[in-house]
């Protein structure tokens, strides 16, 4: 499995924060981890680029090709879909993770945690299906085939998907507009978690009363506070 966590210049210094989290976390973690790719925007800036190249993470550090700013979610759906090409191209055999800034990972070794619950569920697409607001649909952080093109053709059309909802110029989110298709193959996690827009900021007391025991990862925190919260439970 590769973990592709996307980087636009709005989430560069909260990505710079979960990439300090992830080489302390690293630290703790056994030998053999799925790797870390991180595409970022061309706006991202030399200087928020330098500070999370200089976090002691792990990664292969990659350029998104071409700009979208638009605005969401257009833009989030360009990069997306720009970093599943490259991971399509570079590691043509490996079901990919999406991340983002606002995901928490929870525990040492998460990342294995969340491939070994995808090898054992054998369906091309896991994550969490959010019911609680839109059409049903596999959250945007969660794991995707290796021919997720041809799995779900739609993830590959979204840049082209009408003007509807967000009104026009704005395009379409990746994750309700593949719904149709993803939904019907994915598997119900138990190592993701998502919280629609939490309580902020994120306090020992919430987090480890909502998330559930076996999750590895929790998405969304948009103000980095969780950070300190597993920092300060796992004691690194």
């Amino acid at each position: 499995m590769i973990c592709l966590l996307g980087v636009c210049h709005k989430d560069a210094p909260l990505a710079v924060k979960w990439l300090e989290f992830f080489a302390r976390l690293s630290a703790r973690e056994s030998p053999g981890q799925p790797p870390l790719v991180v595409m970022t925007t061309q706006s991202i800036g030399q200087s928020p680029l330098i500070m999370m190249k200089r976090s002691g993470a792990m990664a292969e550090w990659v350029v998104c090709p071409d700009e979208n700013e638009d605005g969401y979610p257009k833009s989030a759906s360009h990069l997306f879909l720009r970093a599943m090409e490259y991971c399509e191209k570079t590691h043509p055999t490996e079901p990919i993770l999406w991340l983002e800034p606002d995901t928490l990972p929870l525990k040492p070794n998460w990342r294995q945690v969340i491939a070994d619950e995808y090898a054992a569920r054998g369906k091309p697409f896991m994550g969490q299906i959010e019911r609680g607001h839109g059409i049903a649909h596999l959250i945007g952080c969660s794991v995707y085939p290796p021919d997720w093109r041809a799995k779900a053709p739609m993830l590959a059309s979204v840049l082209s998907a009408p003007d509807i909802f967000w009104g026009k110029g704005f395009g379409q989110a990746f994750d309700t507009w593949a719904a149709p298709e993803t939904v019907p193959q994915a598997a119900e996690v138990r190592s993701i978690q998502q919280i629609w827009r939490p309580r902020l900021p994120i306090t020992g007391a919430w987090l480890w009363s909502n998330v559930r025991p076996g999750a590895a990862l929790f998405h969304q925190h948009k103000d980095g506070s969780g950070f300190k919260v597993v920092r300060d439970t796992l004691r690194i």
